[in-house]
């Protein structure tokens, strides 16, 4: 018997002798056989959509030169294939045509290199006030990429000067100016601040709107727990005053519990 592996299309002619008479076969006795040779496709690379991508992205791979592909590493079989390495990797294709049967030698498989950049992991490295006033500031810096926005507000910066009017949640999220990655929402920084009301601050009474000079009048005030008044800047929760001309006082108050302190307009 005769294994053959011919490169083209081959006939082959087999002659024979006995061994017993030492007789030959005469020519047109001769063993005729035909092999065949369908060539084995070469597999290249139609196209990537991206060869360098973030952690989490996708990249679509097309191949050409045969009917179906496989790919690995992940032993996925088509005619395309969308990938999500977490790591770098190369990519090898091997393909088969349908008419033949014939699949790609090993040298002639497709190679795709696939770059995978980490997305930053975003973190706050500092808060000047977690807890502010209704109408003051407080100054959010975070870590971990080049570039940050800021929601709610969409600001974009590498610190956020924020003054919410209310007690909000900020989420900040980052980019690498080298790779172009963000991070995933996973790794957002994210962080609290909480908004204490201001006092407003009321007249509870006033003994006599009208005195004469070198007499006295009370002033009690409401809405805070101290208070002081101007002008002589007293401190205190209630005040008697005794002004030698008509004069306008103007008391401010703070909350103990948060020492806000009101607003000019709400004196």
């Amino acid at each position: 018997s005769f294994t053959v592996s011919p490169t083209a299309n081959t006939t082959y002619t087999i002659n024979g002798s006995n061994s017993a008479t030492g007789c030959s076969n005469a020519a047109a006795d001769a063993g005729i056989t035909n092999i065949t040779v369908n060539s084995t496709p070469t597999i290249s690379i139609s196209s990537v959509s991206n060869n360098t991508i973030c952690t989490g992205a996708s990249s679509v791979i097309t191949p050409s030169g045969a009917s179906t592909y496989t790919l690995n590493p992940g032993n996925q079989i088509g005619t395309s294939f969308t990938v999500s390495p977490i790591a770098n990797t190369t990519y090898t294709i091997e393909g088969s045509n349908s008419a033949t049967g014939c699949t790609d030698a090993t040298t002639d498989a497709g190679i795709v290199n696939m770059t995978v950049n980490q997305t930053p992991t975003i973190s706050i490295s500092s808060v000047s006030s977690n807890t502010i006033c209704l109408g003051t500031s407080s100054v959010i810096t975070p870590t971990g990429a080049a570039t940050y926005t800021l929601n709610p507000g969409n600001q974009t910066g590498t610190s956020f000067t924020v003054s919410p009017t209310a007690n909000t949640t900020y989420t900040i999220s980052g980019s690498n100016s080298l790779t172009g990655c963000v991070n995933a929402s996973t790794d957002a920084g994210i962080t609290n601040i909480t908004v204490n009301a201001t006092p407003t601050i009321s007249i509870s009474s006033v003994s006599n709107n009208t005195i004469c000079a070198g007499a006295s009048s009370v002033i009690t005030p409401t809405g805070a727990s101290s208070y002081t008044l101007n002008p002589g800047n007293q401190v205190g929760t209630s005040f008697t005053v005794s002004p030698t001309a008509n004069t306008t006082y103007t008391i401010n108050g703070s909350n103990s519990s948060t020492g806000c302190v009101n607003a000019s307009t709400d004196a």
